[in-house]
């Protein structure tokens, strides 16, 4: 097999991007999962909210075997691909949605907000972050901060999403978010921020848990019912108490 093929440089583009991601920003990712757990411990929730592609990275972390109990997905089918990529599209731009995504959802003051968007410049997600950040709640945001940076926002207030929460988790992303070119080719390939950000996301998730035990708590944590072990019954009964308070 050709070692020049596209897969194997696109693998080692991950590899050296998720080097970056993980240890360059270490500090993050542990004030990041301290925020959760201390939000957590206390009765509060993690809410989840991205729109397009963004919004497997909302799932990734909902309902997840070895994942947390308390989150709360904020997931319009509208706002993702499945119904209408040409509608989507444009109605990330519509900062005044935020109202309506927002109302109803169980946000209190103390919680946490992650809201991910890999170029951060759409005025929806903006507007999102920032209504949470006014409501009380401490912002996570993942983007891709160097590319995001190159764009104009998209929302009145002209921030970007790096710009608009309390943490910034970078996914290393580049413009466009394909990594690879071709010979001959007018095009690129090789899409990072899914890949990133879930490993990104869930590293904060390992070490949110690590801070809980630490707490002396029991961390809320799922168990796969697909496993050799344990009562199946009571693992699916768990994924009944996903976006549960401990209360």
């Amino acid at each position: 097999m050709s070692m020049d093929t596209p897969a194997l440089a696109y693998a080692e583009i991950i590899q050296k991007k998720l080097n970056q991601a993980i240890v360059g920003q270490l500090d993050v990712i542990h004030t990041a999962a301290e925020t959760i757990a201390n939000s957590i411990v206390h009765g509060g929730l993690l809410h989840v909210f991205g729109t397009g592609h963004s919004h497997l990275l909302v799932e990734e972390l909902y309902g997840r075997a070895g994942g947390l109990r308390p989150v709360n997905a904020i997931l319009v089918p509208k706002l993702m691909l499945h119904e209408d990529m040409v509608e989507a599209t444009f109605l990330e731009r519509r900062d005044e949605l935020a109202e309506e995504i927002l109302a109803g959802q169980p946000l209190e003051r103390g919680d946490v907000f992650l809201v991910i968007s890999n170029s951060g410049r759409n005025g929806l997600a903006i507007e999102i972050a920032l209504r949470a950040r006014n409501m009380g709640l401490t912002v996570i945001t993942l983007t891709a901060v160097e590319y995001s940076l190159t764009l104009s926002s998209r929302h009145p207030s002209g921030l970007r999403l790096c710009e608009a929460g309390d943490i910034v988790l970078d996914n290393i992303g580049q413009p466009g978010d394909a990594c690879m070119s071709f010979p001959d080719l007018e095009l690129r390939s090789g899409a990072t921020s899914t890949v990133i950000g879930a490993v990104v996301l869930n590293a904060v998730v390992v070490e949110t848990i690590q801070q809980v035990a630490r707490m002396g708590i029991q961390p809320p944590v799922f168990v796969s019912a697909n496993i050799a072990y344990g009562d199946e019954n009571e693992s699916v009964y768990a994924l009944r108490q996903a976006g549960q308070r401990l209360r």
